[in-house]
């Protein structure tokens, strides 16, 4: 809820022209990594998704940014003993956020710059598990849904290259803090911005 109002105030700021000569947007592609030891089944797996993105230039150096990140949708196969049986199991995984982050630029020489990422993220996490095993001779099966939706700090380093006035290429790795005792997801974003 908070983030959806700081969200809504930001895109309201971002509409005034006098924000205008400040203002950019971009788009990235995904890498993702799910770690998940949840009930005592690993799920650790990539994916790709995508990431759009919004932001203005409040100084030199700092920017405010607004995101929605989609981690993609991915699948693992794992085990676990449970005295002495042995079951299988299927897990399949998503996971999107919404964003709003400060980024720190470390300006280098006009073409590009470093820069830091802190924020708050929403994230939306889901994850479908289904398993079977013999006993006896009996085969058994269970199925289990899961979601969670938490907010979370998100921070990250990255590297922007100027191509022209108006346009960069965009690199970073990020990290949102643990969605749940058992779950971290990371990132790593190559993408585009255009500036106004």
């Amino acid at each position: 809820m908070k983030i959806g109002l700081i969200g809504m105030a930001f895109i309201a700021t971002l509409g005034t022209s006098a924000f205008a000569q400040d203002m950019y947007v971009g788009g990235d592609v995904v890498r993702s990594t799910f770690l998940d030891q949840r009930g005592g089944l690993e799920a650790s797996h990539e994916s790709w998704g995508w990431m759009l993105r919004g932001g203005m230039q409040i100084t030199d150096r700092y920017e405010l940014e607004l995101g929605h990140r989609d981690f993609g949708k991915g699948a693992v196969d794992t085990s676990i003993e449970l005295g002495n049986v042995r079951a299988q199991a299927h897990i399949s995984q998503t996971a999107e956020s919404n964003e709003v982050s400060i980024i720190r630029a470390f300006n280098f020489k006009h073409k590009g710059d470093l820069f830091l990422r802190l924020g708050a993220s929403q994230v939306k996490y889901e994850r479908e598990t289904s398993g079977y095993t013999s006993v006896n001779g009996q085969v058994l099966q269970a199925a289990l849904s899961e979601s969670d939706r938490r907010t979370r700090f998100v921070y990250g380093i990255g590297g922007r290259f100027k191509v022209d006035d108006n346009s960069i290429i965009r690199v970073e790795y990020s990290k949102i803090g643990n969605v749940s005792p058992s779950l971290s997801l990371s990132s790593l974003n190559i993408g585009y911005e255009y500036h106004f």
